[in-house]
Formats: structure tokens, sequence, C-alpha cells
């Protein structure tokens, strides 16, 4: 495991070989591969060049994934609130019912979707202005 490797990918790596090894019998227990990850590599997948090296080249982000993602920031509860609400306003959507129902804010009578609103990447909030408070509940 490198430093620049998130114990994660790591372990997921180990997992996957694991399972490329036991394809068709089991030759790599539980424990040897937790000994392997601890310890260093067992003897049978030193010899196993070819199956590493094309496991490494799996595990590697592509240069385009890795270039254009941006660093995620952590956004506050109310932060959060404030984006979706942007997003269905300016997508004319009821914050409530996430519907073109034409209800005054507070007054629809549909069923709530709390659904998970995906909303693009390339979307960007107005600033939250300074009187705006979450919605209570």
């Amino acid at each position: 495991m490198t430093n620049a490797e998130s114990f994660l990918d790591y372990s997921s790596r180990s997992r996957t070989l694991q399972n490329m090894l036991n394809f068709g019998t089991q030759l790599v227990s539980d424990f040897d591969l937790a000994e392997s990850m601890t310890l260093g590599m067992i003897p049978l997948l030193r010899t196993e060049g070819i199956l590493l090296n094309r496991a490494s080249v799996w595990s590697r982000p592509s240069p385009s994934l890795t270039q254009s993602s941006s660093p995620s920031q952590q956004r506050s509860k109310e932060e959060n609130i404030w984006r979706v609400h942007a997003y269905l306003d300016s997508m004319k959507l009821c914050r409530f019912c996430r519907k073109q129902c034409g209800s005054a804010a507070g007054a629809c009578t549909g069923t709530m979707d709390r659904s998970f609103v995906h909303i693009p990447a390339s979307f960007v909030a107005p600033p939250i202005p300074a009187d705006w408070k979450p919605p209570l509940g």
C-alpha cells in the first residue's frame, strides 16, 4: 500500500486478487489475504507477476477522471437545503411535490416527494439571502 492509496482501494484490490486466484479452487483463504495485507505478499502472489500487473492497471483511475474531478467541498445542512430549493426554483418545480403543480409556496396539496434530487455539477446556486431561514422540520 502506498501513501497515496487509501486503505479502501488497497483492500478492494487485495480482495479482487483473491477472487481472481480463487476462480477454480480456493488457493488464498481470508486469513492468507489478511496476512498478506499486513505482512506482505505470500509467495503464491509473488509468482503471479502478470496478474498483479493487470490488476494494478485496472485499479488506477484514468487521467481524465483525476483531472476533471474537483475537490469536493462539504456544505452545511442549510447550504444544501438552499441549493436544492434554488435548483427546484430554477426548474420551476414545486419544493414540496417536485412537480410543476403551480401551487404557491407552502400551499401544495400534493404528496411530499422525499426522493433524491440530482443537481448537475454545472448548476451554481445564487448566494443565500441574509434573511433566509431553512424550513423547520
